[in-house]
């Protein structure tokens, strides 16, 4: 049978648990944490917290769907057009790469039709096998229409060049 991503959606603070349940029951599952830069008393704190709070991407078969749904915690699926929403692989690979490239990670709504494909908006590009990142100014940003939502990151122009400063003949920034 094939496993596809779903994406569910839990009860408040309980993503973590939930992951650690359907790891234990060798159910591939995501939980993307992104870092965030705080500040408390003059001083500055990198920690990992959930890109989307109260959801969870679980790699999964029509016959476990019902097994999830069981677990404590779990409320539902999220749906789209009346059916649980298929997430990409690319989608998936995405995301990942996004969260390990970039910090302070925003997440906001977009309006979806029903023929969107990911994509990114705005600038140059990078590839991301099927997915492009656009990049303007200091802002990366990419929209996942399978979820209705869109990322974007301020990025450090420094790190994000790094490889092309590392080669002979490398840029010179100021």
């Amino acid at each position: 049978m094939q496993k596809n991503w779903y994406l569910i959606y839990t009860k408040s603070n309980w993503e973590k648990k939930v992951a650690s349940k359907l790891s234990k029951k060798k159910i591939e599952n995501y939980y993307p944490l992104h870092s965030v830069v705080s500040t408390k008393n003059g001083k500055s704190k990198l920690q990992k917290v959930a890109l989307f709070p109260n959801y969870l991407f679980v790699k999964t078969t029509e016959k476990d769907k019902d097994f999830i749904l069981s677990l404590d915690k779990v409320i539902n699926f999220v749906y789209w057009k009346q059916r649980p929403a298929l997430i990409s692989e690319s989608d998936i690979s995405l995301i990942k790469d996004f969260t390990h490239n970039f910090c302070d990670i925003k997440v906001q709504k977009i309006q979806v039709n029903g023929d969107s494909l990911s994509h990114v908006v705005d600038g140059t590009t990078h590839s991301y096998s099927e997915n492009i990142l656009k990049i303007k100014n200091t802002f990366a940003k990419v929209n996942i229409p399978a979820i209705g939502l869109t990322l974007s990151a301020e990025i450090d122009a420094r790190k994000f060049l790094q490889p092309l400063l590392s080669q002979e003949g490398s840029l010179l920034l100021q």
